[in-house]
């Protein structure tokens, strides 16, 4: 069976790049309600899966998955490596282990992802046909007037005044399962 690509935002990446030695990363099973968060990735991810570390818009890194384990932290004696060891912050009570990870910071490889899931499988984009989306942008183009003026106005202000650009604006998703195979081309160069 083919492998799955995973997409994990580390959030500011401290956590990631302190252990990133270690090829270890933290990340929480539920949320304070109780809620699984990440049930599907836990069940379903296999060794050998590529997985695809985001951070703020950008892939930042892709490893190849090993294992995830339950954190084993007491008072006493701690089975798996406490926050100190790892240069953690924060309470993540599963360990995420991986191999191969390939750093991709130098390649600004952007990350179009909307939403507050920490873990998701990839599903590429599908590709709409010419004339569709053609017709697709005239009729966005037709909706709502009144909030694309607002929202233009406002990005020009920030453009203008505060001197912010969108770096993410013009640029497309990439396919991670082609982007993977480039990268392992040139795995001497992109090895963490």
């Amino acid at each position: 069976m083919a492998e799955k690509h995973w997409i994990l935002h580390v959030g500011s990446g401290k956590n990631f790049v302190n252990s990133k030695h270690l090829n270890i990363w933290g990340f929480k099973s539920c949320d304070k309600n109780g809620k699984n968060l990440n049930k599907n990735f836990m069940n379903s991810v296999k060794y050998g899966d590529k997985l695809w570390f985001v951070q703020k818009g950008k892939y930042i890194a892709v490893a190849s998955y090993k294992m995830h384990q339950e954190r084993l932290l007491g008072p006493l004696v701690s089975v798996t490596m406490t926050n100190d060891e790892l240069g953690w912050i924060g309470d993540w009570d599963y360990e995420l282990h991986y191999f191969d990870c390939f750093c991709l910071e130098a390649l600004d490889l952007t990350a179009n992802i909307r939403g507050q899931c920490s873990i998701r499988k990839y599903v590429p984009d599908t590709q709409i046909p010419e004339e569709e989306q053609k017709e697709k942008d005239d009729i966005d183009k037709g909706k709502d007037e009144k909030k694309r003026k607002r929202n233009k106005d406002i990005n020009n202000i920030k453009d203008n005044n505060l001197n912010i650009q969108n770096d993410n604006k013009d640029k497309k998703e990439v396919d991670l399962v082609k982007e993977y195979s480039m990268i392992e081309k040139y795995r001497k160069v992109f090895l963490c």
